[in-house]
C-alpha cells in the first residue's frame, strides 16, 4: 500500500466524486465540448503509468499466472 501512495502522490492524484471514472480521468469527450475538443494528454499519461504500475492492464491470466 505504501507503494500506491507514494506512485500517487507522485503523479499528483487527489481524492475525486469522479474516483473510477476512467474516461473522466483521461479527458474524455463530453457532449457539451466543442469541435475544438482534445484529450488531457497529461492526464492519459499519467493513467497509463498508473495502469502499468499497479498491473491494472494485465490479462486474468496474466494476474493468475504472477499470484
Amino acid at each position: 500500500m505504501a507503494k500506491l501512495n507514494t506512485y500517487l502522490h507522485r503523479i499528483k492524484a487527489a481524492p475525486s466524486d469522479q474516483w473510477g471514472n476512467l474516461s473522466f480521468y483521461l479527458g474524455g469527450k463530453s457532449p457539451s465540448d466543442d469541435k475544438d475538443w482534445s484529450p488531457n494528454m497529461r492526464a492519459v499519461r499519467a493513467t497509463i503509468r498508473f495502469a502499468i504500475a499497479t498491473g491494472r492492464l494485465r490479462t486474468e491470466q496474466q494476474q493468475n499466472e504472477a499470484n
